[in-house]
């Protein structure tokens, strides 16, 4: 959504863009404060690219690791764009996730890459 979030305490623990194969898959790495109760949380992309998605999300005590994959029928060498991940609070006893987030990670900036880079 369009709507401005809430800047989720975490830091992208990468300098250049994340670079990705179509077909690929690529981990993300962030540092999230300790207590931030990472434990209980669940990842969304906002209004990914075609053919951009995250496959997993998975949480430690020092951070979070994203798994994003693109799809080889979708996406094209040279696609630039930023990634908009919200966290959420993890889906109750209901199995329904939260229609509010609190917050969203850092703007993830992904590249596109030609296969054999």
């Amino acid at each position: 959504s369009k709507e401005a979030r809430a800047r989720f305490p975490a830091r992208l623990l990468h300098t250049q863009p994340i670079k990705i194969r179509p077909g690929g898959t690529v981990l993300v790495r962030l540092a999230i404060p300790r207590g931030s109760g990472s434990d209980k949380l669940q990842v969304l992309l906002s209004e990914p690219p075609e053919g951009i998605s995250l496959k997993r999300s998975t949480f430690s005590p020092d951070g979070a690791v994203l798994e994003l994959h693109a799809d080889s029928e979708k996406v094209r060498p040279g696609l630039r764009t930023n990634l908009i991940a919200e966290v959420y609070p993890e889906a109750g006893k209901s199995g329904k996730p939260s229609r509010f987030p609190l917050g969203t990670f850092p703007a993830i900036p992904v590249e596109v890459i030609r296969p054999g880079r």
